[in-house]
């Protein structure tokens, strides 16, 4: 399931349109990064070996929200390829320093989603979408505000520029 781009008959591809979960980790990534040993995303395939991400990637730098992803098939598992196009958006990674949400937390969640920003939340992580570069600057204050007032650690994901 490798190609460089998508090809004419995409369009007549039967499973078009289909939810697939995906992965990445160490096999199809950077072997360096902090993280688990791979995550799981939930995928739209819109090709016969392209898929658009439907999740917001937690650990995994290369990878954004609605990005076009070549993938790869490994011991019988679909497993992200290289971005074929970027969707614009960006990633920011909210290492909290409490154990559940806050209504201080909340607050500051609540300033990211009036952006248009959405969430994935892990254990004691929230991965931010960043929907597009206009976005950026506001969210990213936000985000360093919180940090700055020991809500969490703040570090980017994929940053669009």
């Amino acid at each position: 399931m490798t190609k460089s781009s998508t090809t004419e008959n995409d369009s007549d591809f039967p499973l078009m349109g289909q939810m697939i979960k995906v992965h990445i980790g160490p096999l199809k990534d950077n072997q360096d990064e902090a993280g688990p040993a791979s995550e799981s995303l939930w995928a739209t395939l819109v090709g016969p070996e392209h898929a658009r991400l439907e999740n917001v990637p937690a650990y995994y730098a290369r990878y954004a929200l609605g990005d076009i992803v070549a993938l790869d098939v490994v011991n019988d598992q679909v497993w992200l390829g290289d971005v074929k196009e970027r969707s614009g958006h960006s990633v920011l990674i909210l290492d909290l320093t409490a154990s559940s949400v806050t209504p201080w937390i909340k607050a500051k969640l609540d300033l990211l989603r009036a952006l248009g920003c959405l969430f994935e939340h892990g254990y004691r992580q929230i991965a931010v979408d960043v929907p597009s570069t206009e976005q950026q600057k506001p969210a990213l204050q936000i985000a360093e505000q919180g940090e700055i007032e020991g809500l969490w650690h703040v570090s980017k994901g994929y940053w669009h520029a």
